[in-house]
């Protein structure tokens, strides 16, 4: 049985949530606690202070102000470790709990509860913690689980809880339940769906008609190349399709594939499909008994607009990648499967503007992301992460092999990523002895990249050299980490685990992100230090967008303009303008640069030396 929250949502009109300066005076009041540990929390209280830059009277003690404020920031962003910030949080959490503008579980777990998740492991109990948590303080048994139960959870996360991230939280409950549910046998029956999740309306491919599965299967086969048709170039229609361009003529087999997809993409592009036959169902565009095949989703041809419009209203009404996919899918349906008129493909052609993004220049949140890790502190950290991470597990090697082998992974994928401004595709799939070289067949070390350009995204064949150092902390990691991961040799750089012959995409780019968060207070992707590289480089070079061009390994100049003109330009009118001003005083020698601010504080950690890793050789 659902029972509703006992503690109600707080009113900011009925309830006014407590500052810190109340609660510092609050803490004299309790006196079950011993006066040292009263003197920690009121002394973590002003820390707290301190570090926001705010008075404690202006500090408001609610989950949501603390999580903006300081919930979502690392330890480094404060200049602090990361292990006194945790305390900070946990001595918060105490203050703010008997402070009543949170909730904190103390009560023992109810036994349907204990005896639902004691066959999970610890990393699957851990998932449900949160979930547990409201069920035991709402009395609520596993059997009153429920979607309505769900969106209580979710209101009680926000605003009664400290969880950093509640929407990540809550969309990981539900993912475990759902799989729980599915595999382990005495699990309640009930399936949780979220109404705000964007892909919730995607129906299982089991749900649709044999036609329309047989059908997809079908086209499925043509574009991996197994069947003979019109659905790839050929070379003499790509020379023409180059010819028509140039005379100013439209790309009328510009949604054409150019070669066979490999099973990876087919499934993707297969997965296309889906959402839009999900998309049509959903807006009613059609009964699922109906969609008998590919060619029902464009027949009329006012089903590929119902569909596009659904996504677009479930997207906020932006343009997004699953728009966008959904419309190239619809194109490849409607020319090649359907041959509809010429007059439905260019109505169609009509919604590409609306549904597809802008990628010819770097997003608005990438280019935020950079700025706040360029900052002078930051940057320092960054650059030196690498060095830092390396030492650590090199310390941490005979103790904790797992963890150092973990530390030391991340601190040469960042080294590499740093150096080499390599995609993540081909930092992933780096193998030794095939794109890693060396110059002397008798010695092993790396000197040389040789990336094939069959292997690259816009087919440029990659060759660079290897800097001293990023080869020293590669062959560290080959020769003292590597070895633990306890796999058969694959010959990739990064191994992966359960049979992938090397790491995942998303592992390595949690492994990144998580890192860099951690230490420099930004959570920077990988392919965020292609804009970093090329940043720092036209910062101190502008205009080289030459030079940009090489290092990033574009085709044309035009990709960095439209990259990185918006920064560039903001430097030529710094420069022009101290240019007229020396000129208006007289002083027709060449403007200097400006100087760039002095660091607050040395860097963390001496510079590398490879061999030794516990700090710099001493000379003898």
């Amino acid at each position: 049985m659902h029972i509703r929250p006992l503690i109600p949502a707080p009113d900011k009109n009925l309830m006014p949530v407590p500052t810190l300066a109340v609660a510092l005076l609050a803490i004299d009041g309790w006196t079950d606690l011993t006066s040292s540990r009263r003197d920690l929390l009121k002394a973590s209280l002003l820390s707290i202070a301190d570090m926001l830059g705010d008075a404690p009277a202006l500090i408001i003690l609610s989950p949501q102000f603390m999580r903006a404020r300081l919930l979502t920031r690392s330890g480094s962003s404060f200049g602090i470790p990361e292990s006194t910030i945790k305390n900070l949080r946990s001595h918060l959490r105490q203050a703010m709990g008997r402070m009543d503008t949170i909730d904190t579980c103390d009560l023992p777990t109810l036994p349907a509860w204990e005896v639902l998740l004691t066959p999970l492991d610890s990393r699957e109990k851990a998932a449900l913690a949160k979930l547990r948590d409201y069920c035991v303080m709402t009395e609520i048994e596993p059997e009153g689980v429920s979607d309505e139960m769900i969106r209580d959870f979710a209101v009680w996360l926000e605003m009664r809880t400290l969880t950093a991230k509640p929407k990540k939280v809550l969309g990981s409950c539900r993912r475990a339940w759902n799989r729980f549910s599915a595999t382990h046998p005495g699990w309640p029956a009930t399936t949780l769906t979220v109404s705000s999740d964007t892909h919730q309306y995607i129906l299982p491919l089991d749900q649709f008609t044999v036609p329309f599965r047989e059908d997809l299967a079908r086209f499925g086969s043509r574009l991996s190349g197994e069947l003979d048709g019109d659905l790839f170039t050929d070379a003499d229609e790509v020379a023409g399709r180059a010819q028509n361009k140039k005379s100013g003529g439209a790309d009328d087999a510009g949604d054409r594939l150019k070669q066979p997809l490999r099973e990876i993409s087919v499934n993707i592009r297969l997965g296309h499909a889906r959402w839009a036959a999900s998309a049509l169902v959903a807006c009613a565009g059609a009964r699922i008994g109906d969609v008998k095949a590919l060619v029902d989703l464009v027949r009329p041809r006012s089903r590929a607009g119902d569909i596009l419009r659904f996504i677009y209203d479930l997207r906020g009404k932006t343009a997004s990648a699953a728009t966008m996919h959904v419309y190239e899918l619809l194109m490849m349906v409607m020319k090649y499967e359907a041959k509809s008129p010429p007059a439905d493909i260019t109505w169609l052609r009509g919604m590409r503007k609306l549904v597809t993004p802008d990628y010819s220049t770097m997003s608005v949140r990438r280019r935020r992301r950079i700025e706040n890790v360029l900052t002078p502190e930051r940057q320092q950290l960054l650059l030196q992460l690498p060095h830092a991470c390396m030492k650590q597990a090199l310390e941490l090697l005979p103790d904790a092999p797992r963890e150092a082998t973990s530390l030391a992974m991340r601190a040469v994928a960042i080294q590499i990523l740093l150096t080499t401004q390599l995609r993540l595709k081909n930092v992933i799939e780096m193998k030794i002895g095939q794109h890693l070289q060396s110059n002397d067949p008798a010695n092993d070390r790396w000197r040389r990249l040789d990336i094939a350009a069959t292997e690259t995204k816009n087919k440029n064949a990659i060759k660079k050299r290897i800097g001293t150092t990023t080869g020293a902390m590669m062959e560290l990691w080959a020769l003292h980490f590597r070895p633990h991961l306890n796999i058969d040799p694959t010959g990739y750089l990064f191994p992966g685990h359960g049979g992938k012959p090397h790491i995942g995409a998303q592992g390595m780019r949690d492994a990144v992100k998580g890192i860099t968060l951690q230490v420099c207070g930004v959570a920077v992707t990988p392919h965020d230090f292609r804009g970093i590289a090329g940043k720092l480089h036209l910062d101190a070079h502008p205009g080289d967008y030459g030079t940009v061009t090489k290092m990033m390994g574009h085709k044309i100049l035009q990709t960095a303009v439209d990259y990185y003109a918006p920064d560039d330009t903001d430097r030529a009118c710094e420069a022009f303008d101290e240019l007229i001003l020396k000129l208006s005083r007289g002083d027709n020698s060449r403007p200097n640069k400006k100087p760039k601010p002095p660091m607050s504080k040395p860097p963390l950690l001496p510079p590398f030396r490879p061999g030794k890793g516990r700090g710099p050789r001493r000379r003898s």
